[in-house]
């Protein structure tokens, strides 16, 4: 058996995102910003429960769409994804 290759890793909510980032920082300080895993490059997101509010705040809806401006700027695909 081989090891993973892994280039790109996404938690997705705070317990996924707790196994790379300090719990101290509050998801403002953690969403939008990336760090290097081994070989891969790690982008937290939010988790996409429609139980939770963080979303609905424009400043954080900013932050997730900086986000995933990170992980569709790595065109880690070898199809384009659709800019816009």
């Amino acid at each position: 058996m081989t090891g993973l290759n892994l280039r790109l890793i996404i938690p997705v909510g705070r317990l996924a995102i707790d196994a790379f980032f300090p719990a101290s920082k509050s998801l403002e300080k953690i969403i939008g910003q990336r760090l290097r895993y081994s070989r891969a490059l790690v982008v937290p997101l939010p988790h996409p429960s429609d139980l939770s509010r963080w979303y609905q705040n424009q400043e954080h809806r900013a932050l997730i769409y900086h986000a995933l401006e990170m992980i569709r700027d790595l065109n880690l695909t070898s199809t384009p994804l659709p800019r816009g």
